[in-house]
């Protein structure tokens, strides 16, 4: 994953070359059943579809240019009333709202059906930077 955001595009350029402070955040990974894109679509974020959606709060380890998520990150179980299938994920910096920082198609996409859960791996959701 390393599409980022135009939020998070617009805060390093700030940051490195306008020396505005560039604040830490607490991730949160979002699924999608399209594209978030650089303006961040909200309306493909999972929602009224899957009723108990949340996005999820992750950590992540830092190793040269790239991070990855230190534990497993799982979704609740599918509750929608009929199967819904994503294919992306997304990174804010809040539960609720906030600001897209990165986002990408995953390798598969998932249909879910009720019951159905998504988890990512430790070390499967990655951000790397060129």
């Amino acid at each position: 994953m390393s599409e980022f955001s135009n939020y998070a595009e617009t805060a390093i350029l700030n940051a490195t070359l306008n020396g505005v402070a560039l604040a830490g955040v607490s991730p949160f990974i979002a699924l999608a059943t399209a594209d978030l894109s650089d303006a961040n679509t909200t309306a493909n974020e999972a929602g009224a579809g899957f009723p108990s959606y949340a996005r999820q709060a992750a950590t992540f380890n830092v190793n040269g240019n790239s991070a990855s998520n230190t534990a497993a990150i799982s979704f609740p179980a599918f509750d929608g009333a009929s199967a819904a299938t994503y294919t992306h994920i997304g990174i804010y910096d809040a539960a609720s709202a906030g600001n897209l920082l990165y986002h990408t198609p995953m390798n598969f996409a998932k249909t879910l059906t009720n019951g159905d859960v998504i988890t990512f791996s430790a070390g499967s959701v990655t951000v790397t930077l060129d």
